[in-house]
């Protein structure tokens, strides 16, 4: 998978939403690469001016698929996070074996190894995404035994 040199740019400030890595988006973003909306960063400490990222809000008007994260099925979820897990690794200084990729890993391969993976997808689709906006504000360890956890009281709270 080819990934549009812009997701590199708009990660590095914000988390991109899961649905841009659907394969029909990421085609999207290399074919329209010259038209797609842009916005400016503000320049971190020791920059002396911003970047340009992609305008999330202005290109899910524009996508092919420009459904939100709430309306995914879990195959465009499956088809999604691969593609994330992969950019991610190309973040990675170390890699594939490197902490993040990892992480990333374990993230999605929790969710994708739950035997009710597919019927309950509805119930877990929003825990996985509050998760990995927690780790992108506060990068953590990942621990099976907490997401276990979460994974149960998300099933609770559904059933009530």
């Amino acid at each position: 998978v080819v990934f549009a040199e812009i997701l590199y740019n708009t990660d590095d400030a914000l988390l991109v939403p899961l649905p841009f890595f659907l394969n029909v988006n990421l085609q999207w973003l290399i074919d329209e690469s010259l038209t797609l909306p842009m916005t400016k960063t503000n320049h971190k400490a020791g920059e002396t001016k911003g970047n340009f990222i992609l305008n999330i809000e202005k290109a899910w008007t524009k996508m092919r698929c420009g459904m939100k994260e709430v309306d995914m099925t879990y195959g465009q979820w499956h088809e999604a996070a691969d593609n994330c897990f992969h950019f991610n690794v190309g973040c990675d200084k170390v890699g594939e074996e490197g902490p993040y990729a990892k992480w990333w890993e374990y993230h999605f391969g929790f969710f994708d190894s739950q035997n009710d993976k597919i019927e309950k997808f509805p119930t877990w689709h929003p825990l996985e995404e509050k998760l990995c906006k927690a780790y992108c504000s506060q990068p953590m360890t990942f621990s099976r035994d907490y997401y276990a956890n979460k994974y149960r009281m998300a099933q609770l709270e559904h059933r009530m």
